[in-house]
């Protein structure tokens, strides 16, 4: 596998991954989606946007 085929697959499996997640959380209801949870990231809609902004760094 080259390096540039293993990146592809590493997003791919990441966009997958992701997609999933939001799909879960868009089947909780908004109240369980932005409850606070007392984690770093308060509502389990802030830590997935706070996953999603790991993609720029």
């Amino acid at each position: 596998m080259t390096e540039l085929s293993a990146l592809r697959t590493f997003f791919q499996f990441n966009f997958r991954v992701r997609k999933k997640y939001l799909d879960t959380l868009l089947g909780l209801p908004p109240e369980e989606r932005l409850k606070d949870r007392g984690a770093s990231f308060a509502s389990l809609q802030e830590i997935f946007v706070h996953v999603l902004d790991g993609i720029h760094w």
